[in-house]
């Protein structure tokens, strides 16, 4: 019941609010000094979101690790992840281990990933070095001009070099703005579907950088100029690979020149856009790439930082509704979804474990299928 709750998420108070007991029978339960009824398990069973089999195994079951280090947007600590966050880990672990039973079910061996990085290697070779590999030049970025065609474009190159690609379903944005899990062979990337499209780009790259030096954790993507501790220097330094991989020094320079932006020292919002719109990524992205090259002042940065937060928040769009196959394929992800059908097509797996993977029925399947067919022809064109 312990191994439960604290890995759902959950401290004594929260739990014990939300089950409608006192704190005290909660630690009782957790303790043996207290027996509960078979009711009372079903509603723990339920909030923790656990099967009720589980609480009767001998001992908690190995294989989830909930992450090491829980920040919130703010780049705040916290010392326990909270519920909605420890069940979208759980959940990636669990897909992460079924892509590999599936991958091997089909003979398949996932790729090694191809970059391995030290916080002691200037961020600029590693950023030069993940770019290489994932394959996409500068004419193709500045191609994508849709900002969801950008986002999948290096989803798509992401989960080429051997990377699992999810989206949270229900986070707030205030919990997270993404996480990794550094385990090989398939690492994992998820990134909060609430975030902008353009700021989920940074977010993939500022994990996959994650992925590189071999370090998981929850995104933060403030610099912090104080940066001493182990996981403040690792989030500094995936910034800055971030940051590199998508706005290249060197095309830096060039933009600048082809934007007739060299003179400019204010970077007001709307020129920040020019910059943006051309590597297609947010506006904090491009004031990012200004920072590290120099071009705008690093202790102004947060507090643009806090306004374009303010602003996005302001004026998001709000967007008629997705279709659920759509928001399904976004959580599950692309290599995984290509997996389970592929697996699924093989006669390795039944229609029932194929609709389980994915979390839709059978005709949302074919939904799913037809969609990633369009992509590989549009990509092939």
């Amino acid at each position: 019941m312990h191994w439960a709750r604290t890995t759902a998420g959950f401290d004594v108070a929260t739990a014990a609010k939300r089950l409608k007991v006192g704190a005290a029978a909660i630690e009782a339960w957790e303790t043996g000094n207290k027996p509960l009824s078979l009711a009372q398990l079903r509603k723990m069973a339920t909030l923790y979101k656990r099967p009720l089999a589980v609480f009767y195994l001998p001992e908690p079951p190995q294989g989830f690790t909930p992450l090491r280090d829980f920040r919130t947007v703010e780049g705040k600590r916290r010392t326990l992840e909270t519920p909605r966050l420890a069940l979208e880990t759980r959940r990636a672990q669990q897909r992460r281990e079924a892509a590999l039973e599936l991958a091997a079910s089909l003979g398949e061996e996932p790729p090694p990933f191809p970059v391995t990085a030290a916080l002691s290697q200037d961020p600029l070779a590693v950023a030069d070095a993940l770019r290489a590999a994932l394959g996409v030049s500068l004419a193709e970025q500045f191609a994508w001009t849709d900002q969801y065609v950008a986002l999948n474009g290096w989803k798509r190159a992401v989960e080429r070099v051997g990377v699992l690609v999810f989206q949270t379903e229900n986070l707030p944005m205030g919990e997270a703005r993404g996480f990794s899990l550094a385990h090989f062979p398939l690492p994992v990337v998820a990134l909060n579907s609430k975030e902008s499209p353009r700021g989920r780009i940074f977010t993939l790259m500022h994990e996959l950088a994650h992925v590189a030096v071999r370090s998981s954790g929850v995104c933060d993507l403030h610099d912090n100029a104080a940066a001493t501790g182990e996981t403040d220097r690792v989030e500094v330094y995936c910034n800055r690979v971030a940051g590199a991989l998508l706005v290249p020094r060197d095309s830096l320079a060039e933009s600048l020149v082809a934007l007739d932006l060299t003179a400019e020292r204010e970077w007001a919002d709307a020129t920040l856009r020019l910059l943006a719109d051309r590597y297609a990524i947010s506006t904090d992205a491009a004031l990012r790439a200004l920072v590290q090259a120099g071009r705008y002042p690093a202790a102004l940065y947060s507090t643009r930082h806090a306004a374009f937060v303010k602003a996005w928040e302001r004026d998001k769009p709000k967007g008629g509704p997705v279709p659920y196959f759509r928001r399904a394929l976004g959580w599950a992800g692309r290599r995984f979804a290509r997996l389970a059908l592929g697996a699924y097509d093989e006669q390795r797996i039944s229609s029932a474990d194929l609709t389980e993977y994915l979390r839709v029925k059978m005709p949302q399947v074919e939904q799913i299928r037809t969609a990633l067919r369009k992509e590989d022809l549009a990509e092939s064109a």
